[in-house]
């Protein structure tokens, strides 16, 4: 299992750069970090590194996270924002619809991008959060996780049905 960082880079998006590690090669997997929406992606790699033998693994720091960009008032981060930005990056991306996996707060953008976005999404992984499913504005498959913690192998076992 990945424990060390993949390199990563700036990506730019809508006028400010998130940070975005890769590793692996395959269906495209886009994880999102949480518990708390000022988390980072450096807990994923332990979790989901080993993700990465069948599948393209985007390592995600939303604006102002992480290794991201910062803004000068840290008001300018919203919700609403890093929805856009992860919808943005991944139809940039062009790899095709995407599984996306979010933590917690991930979790909440990655239902409102599956929502507002849905051609972007070939699933959709929810860990972590209250949000019921299914839900009639949701159209990709959906999988619901209590917890964040050690699921690595539901997450396979998921996308390995719709890989």
């Amino acid at each position: 299992m990945t424990t060390a960082h993949p390199p990563g880079r700036l990506v730019e998006v809508g006028g400010h750069r998130l940070w975005m590690e890769t590793e692996g090669a395959g269906t495209p997997l886009v994880l999102l970090p949480g518990p708390g929406p000022a988390d980072d992606h450096t807990a994923l790699h332990r979790r989901f590194g080993a993700l990465a033998a069948d599948h393209e693994v985007y390592y995600l720091d939303l604006y102002g996270r992480g290794r991201a960009d910062r803004p000068a008032d840290p008001w300018a981060i919203s919700f609403a924002g890093d929805v856009l930005d992860v919808a943005t990056l991944i139809a940039d991306l062009d790899v095709g619809p995407v599984h996306l996996y979010g933590l917690g707060y991930g979790a909440q953008v990655g239902w409102a991008v599956a929502a507002g976005h849905p051609g972007l999404l070939r699933s959709l992984i929810l860990a972590g959060t209250h949000l019921g499913v299914p839900a009639p504005d949701i159209r990709c498959p959906v999988l619901a996780l209590r917890t964040g913690a050690e699921h690595a192998g539901s997450v396979r076992s998921f996308l390995a049905g719709g890989s």
